[in-house]
C-alpha cells in the first residue's frame, strides 16, 4: 500500500516537488524504477539520503530484478520492527478493553 501511495504522490507530483517532498520519496520509495529515475534527477540528495538508507547505495551497482529482493527485504525489516513497537501496545489496549468490559458489570 505504501508503495502504491508514494508511486502515486511521485508520478503527480515529479516535475513540481520541493526539497521535502524530494526528501520522502528517496526515503519511502519502493520502486526500482523510480529510485533510478530519482538518483539520476537529483544526485546530490540521492547521494545524501543513501548515507541512511542501505538500498539506495544499491541503486547504481545491481540489476532491477536485485533492487526489488533488497527492497522486499528492507519492507520485511520495516514490518518486523513494527511488529515489535506495536506488540505491548496492543496488550495494553486489550488489557485495558477487559478491565472496562470487567469494570462495567
Amino acid at each position: 500500500m505504501i508503495r502504491r501511495l508514494v508511486e502515486a504522490d511521485y508520478f503527480t507530483y515529479r516535475g513540481k516537488a520541493g526539497a521535502k517532498q524530494i526528501g520522502f520519496w528517496l526515503k519511502e520509495a519502493r520502486s526500482p524504477e523510480i529510485l533510478i529515475e530519482l538518483k539520476r534527477e537529483f544526485p546530490a540528495k540521492f547521494a545524501q539520503e543513501a548515507k541512511k538508507r542501505r538500498v539506495l547505495r544499491a541503486v547504481a551497482k545491481k540489476p532491477v530484478q536485485e533492487l526489488e529482493k533488497l527492497l522486499r527485504r528492507e519492507e520485511d525489516l520495516e514490518r518486523t520492527k513494527d511488529r515489535a513497537y506495536w506488540r505491548p501496545l496492543r496488550r495494553e489496549m486489550e488489557l485495558l478493553r477487559k478491565t472496562k468490559i470487567h469494570s462495567r458489570n
